[in-house]
């Protein structure tokens, strides 16, 4: 038998089954990074609160080598730029990502306008150039009004009665002004609606105040302010002032124009009427609960209604209190009584042609004297005098008088 034992068939039987198969497989394929971004673009929605929101997309390697990035670029399509790339530092330089590893890059969007923003956001690696669409939402301002007191709300318009006012007294209405959606709400005018204009400030009994707790004497006429982010309110306050006199009823109408998309021309009508107490209505607003409300314009409150004593039924000290009483004027012409040649026929220039103390306005006889009874009781008489016992006829001057009844005794010398 030979030293060299050749191989057998068999033995290579399984070594050339597999020649074939390491032939094909050739030399093995390198590792490589693969980019994935999540989402694939990036939408933001409207703000919640105030006029900024952010969104973020995730940048993902699944592939089996390190992802390297190497330039985050955001393009915006608008000349009034809204939206940038947060945390841009961070990505300055080469970004390197481990295979499985994500990092999230965020974008940000400050509402300045109610036009849509449109942006491209670029990514370069070493897996190739990948761009992201940045979208936003169409951001219309819009407007919601609260009316406190109130009897009616509606989407353009809302209405209130206020009838708790005394005379010379107010009622106020809160007007609340809210940007509830989209871009920055801006109010572009507050007036009352007149027969031929739009009146700012006031017109008729009704004013409007900047602010809340507004009164006729501290009243702040609105003046134009910033937009309104969404979430901010501007409040203000709108006073029915009822007239001294007369109860009336009158009719406000308050427009709120704007560039909302919902209610661009606002409207609150406002019905105001004076209140009176009577034992029907004891109260009015918080008048004539025997607590003094200096909020409501009250002065002094006694529960009554009783104008005689000090404090009247408007919840206000008359004169009597204050010590300010006028003196009695009975026909109301500006001259006290006690002062006036006619106290019941209203004559303020006074005039009295004939001097005889009675003004013409209630003297009979204005161009001719006729009798008057002077000081200290004497009686002084000219022309014609006729009473229902005696006639005089030429001047005369008479000493003290003694009257009974309906019959004059004149003592003293006549002189023709």
């Amino acid at each position: 038998m030979s030293a060299h034992t050749p191989l057998r068939p068999l033995a290579l039987a399984p070594l050339l089954a597999l020649w074939p198969l390491a032939a094909c497989e050739g030399p093995q394929r390198a590792a490589s990074p693969a980019l994935r971004v999540e989402p694939g673009s990036l939408v933001l929605a409207l703000p919640e609160e105030g006029d900024y929101r952010a969104g973020e997309v995730t940048l993902i390697n699944e592939g089996r080598a390190a992802l390297l990035i190497t330039d985050v670029a955001l393009t915006e399509e608008d000349d009034s730029p809204e939206l940038t790339l947060l945390d841009a530092d961070d990505w300055r330089g080469v970004v390197t990502l481990r295979p499985g590893e994500g990092r999230a890059l965020r974008v940000g969007w400050r509402v300045l306008d109610a036009q849509p923003d449109r942006a491209r956001l670029t990514l370069k690696s070493n897996d190739g150039p990948r761009t992201v669409e940045v979208l936003t939402a169409d951001p219309d301002p819009e407007l919601l009004v609260q009316v406190d007191p109130s009897d009616e709300q509606g989407a353009a318009s809302a209405r209130a009665t206020l009838r708790e006012a005394t005379p010379g007294g107010f009622q106020r209405a809160t007007v609340t002004l809210l940007s509830v959606s989209g871009a920055p709400l801006t109010l572009t005018r507050l007036c009352w609606v007149g027969e031929d204009e739009c009146a700012e400030g006031a017109l008729g009994s009704f004013r409007l105040c900047e602010g809340a707790g507004a009164t006729p004497d501290a009243c702040a006429p609105p003046a134009p302010g910033a937009p309104l982010v969404v979430g901010a309110a501007r409040v203000l306050s709108a006073l029915f002032v009822a007239p001294e006199g007369p109860a009336v009823r009158e009719v406000g109408r308050l427009r709120v124009l704007s560039d909302a998309a919902n209610a661009p021309d606002f409207v609150v009508t406002l019905t105001g009427e004076t209140c009176v107490r009577s034992g029907a209505r004891p109260l009015c607003g918080a008048c004539g609960d025997g607590a003094v409300d200096p909020a409501a314009g009250e002065r002094c409150d006694d529960g009554n209604f009783d104008d005689g004593d000090d404090c009247d039924n408007r919840c206000q000290p008359t004169c009597a209190a204050l010590g300010a009483c006028a003196p009695l004027d009975s026909d109301g012409d500006g001259v006290p009584d006690a002062d006036d040649n006619c106290p019941d026929v209203p004559n303020p220039a006074q005039e009295d042609r004939d001097g005889d103390g009675v003004g013409d306005a209630c003297d009979p006889m204005p161009a001719a004297r006729n009798h008057a009874l002077g000081p200290a009781g004497v009686v002084q008489a000219a022309g014609v005098v006729t009473g229902d016992r005696y006639r005089v006829r030429g001047a005369f001057t008479g000493g003290a008088h003694l009257s009974t009844g309906e019959v004059y005794l004149l003592r003293g010398a006549f002189r023709p």
